[in-house]
C-alpha cells in the first residue's frame, strides 16, 4: 500500500494481492477485520506450521503519513482488550518481533516505554470493560430480584383478595 494508506486501504490491498494475511487493521479512526478471528492467518512469518500463524491473532497498526499514532495504539489495545475478553485470550500479547525478530512494529519499538504504555492501555480497557460487564449483570439481576417480588406481592395479594370476597 501507500505511505498514505489507512486501514481500508490495507484491507483492501491485503484482500486484492498480498501473500500474506493478518485478521485485523487498526489505525487512528478504525479497525478493519480481513479474517475470522478462528482463521488462521499468514502474518507471524514463521511458516505454515508455526506458532505466530496457528496459535496467534495477526493485528496489523497502520503508521502511515499524518496518522496520529497514540490514537491508533489506544485502537489496537480496545480491539486486542475486546478479543481477549471474548475468548480470545491468549497466553499473552506479543510484538511480531517475538515470532520472526524482526524489528517489529519498528515504531513502538523505537520508542522507550511505548510498548509498555500499550499493554498498560489493554489492562485499562479490560478492566473498565470486566467492570461494566459486571454492572450490567448486577443491573439485570437487580431487574429480576424487582420483578419476582413484584409477582411474589400479586400472588399474595390475590389469594387474600379472593378468600375476602368468599367470606
Amino acid at each position: 500500500p501507500r505511505p498514505t494508506a489507512n486501514a481500508h486501504a490495507h484491507a483492501r490491498w491485503m484482500a486484492r494481492e498480498a501473500p500474506y494475511s493478518w485478521h485485523a487493521t487498526i489505525d487512528d479512526s478504525e479497525v478493519w477485520q480481513s479474517l475470522d478471528w478462528g482463521e488462521q492467518g499468514w502474518h507471524a512469518g514463521d511458516g505454515a506450521g508455526g506458532p505466530g500463524n496457528t496459535t496467534s491473532l495477526g493485528l496489523e497498526i497502520c503508521m502511515h503519513e499524518g496518522i496520529d499514532e497514540a490514537a491508533a495504539d489506544l485502537n489496537a489495545a480496545w480491539l486486542t482488550a475486546r478479543l481477549r475478553l471474548g475468548g480470545h485470550g491468549y497466553e499473552g500479547i506479543v510484538q511480531h518481533n517475538h515470532w520472526t525478530g524482526k524489528n517489529c512494529p519498528a515504531l513502538i519499538r523505537a520508542e522507550p516505554g511505548r510498548w509498555e504504555r500499550f499493554l498498560e492501555q489493554v489492562a485499562r480497557f479490560e478492566e473498565s470493560e470486566t467492570r461494566t460487564r459486571l454492572e450490567d449483570r448486577v443491573t439485570r439481576l437487580e431487574e429480576r430480584v424487582a420483578a419476582l417480588e413484584s409477582d411474589l406481592a400479586i400472588a399474595t395479594v390475590e389469594p387474600a383478595s379472593r378468600s375476602e370476597r368468599e367470606a
